[in-house]
């Protein structure tokens, strides 16, 4: 086996950055990483490549060194991008892994949402062009933990979980608004999803904020809320397929003007 032997290179390689790591020359050991990374690149080992930075990552974690860990985080991410990675279970596993080992804080998190946006668009452009829903609600309740509520609102409604969605509009509602302000909270989150083309998302979230609010009950017609009461009957009227064919998304916001006043 020559000096040449590309196995063997690596294999040294690979020894170098054990021994960087055990040394604690972090440093070191990041451009390493990245110097491997190029030529896993450079010989079209794409796989090995991502498994090379998600080790990294998860390593650098591990140790608390958060701008290395930063560093790799962002090579990752452009990975998935640039190389079109396909859109798995097992690629969206390991990306949500990322955020459960970061410590809370601004900073921190803003390299969380960073990272799950770059994976958002990713997903979207090798997916079914709405993005994964699993890192839509992660990236949700990150900004909505950090009291971004427009923000995480529109992850939520790509999120797959309503009913858990319902409870975060309901918890806003409760806490945020006036006694006046019942239907508005809701009303918007609708609207955005029956535009959006999630009605059955959107009658679980409206069936879940009625039934759990203390003032509605759950029973229709809602009195004293008639913002609901025409949410609820949008709703049932969306339940058939011809009339949603009907309803398209320029009637919708004709609608959602015409009770503009009511909802802002």
């Amino acid at each position: 086996m020559t000096s040449r032997d590309p196995q063997a290179q690596q294999s040294r390689i690979m020894s170098r950055l054990q021994r960087l790591l055990n040394e604690e020359n972090y440093y070191e050991a990041l451009q390493l990483y990245l110097t491997l990374y190029s030529r896993y690149i450079s010989n079209m080992k794409l796989e090995e490549a991502g498994d090379l930075l998600f080790e990294g990552v998860h390593m650098f974690l591990s140790r608390g060194l958060l701008e290395s860990a930063e560093e790799l985080i962002t090579k990752w991410g452009e990975h998935l991008k640039t190389h079109s990675v396909p859109v798995t279970e097992g690629e969206i596993s390991r990306i949500l892994t990322i955020p459960k080992q970061f410590p809370t804080g601004q900073k921190e998190a803003g390299v969380v949402i960073k990272l799950l946006r770059t994976c958002i668009k990713w997903s979207q452009e090798n997916g079914d062009g709405r993005g994964n829903a699993a890192l839509h609600f992660e990236l949700a309740e990150l900004l909505w933990s950090l009291q971004r509520y427009h923000e995480a609102k529109k992850h939520f409604i790509h999120g797959g979980q309503p009913k858990n969605f319902a409870l975060h509009v309901l918890d806003l509602s409760l806490k945020g608004g006036y006694p006046g302000e019942t239907g508005l909270f809701v009303t918007q989150t609708i609207l955005n999803m029956v535009v959006e083309d999630y009605v059955e998302e959107a009658s679980v979230v409206f069936a879940e904020f009625v039934t759990n609010h203390p003032n509605l009950g759950g029973v229709f017609p809602y009195r004293g809320y008639p913002l609901l009461n025409y949410i609820h009957m949008i709703l049932e009227v969306l339940q058939y397929e011809s009339v949603r064919t009907l309803f398209s998304i320029e009637k919708c916001q004709y609608l959602t003007q015409q009770y503009m006043t009511a909802i802002q």
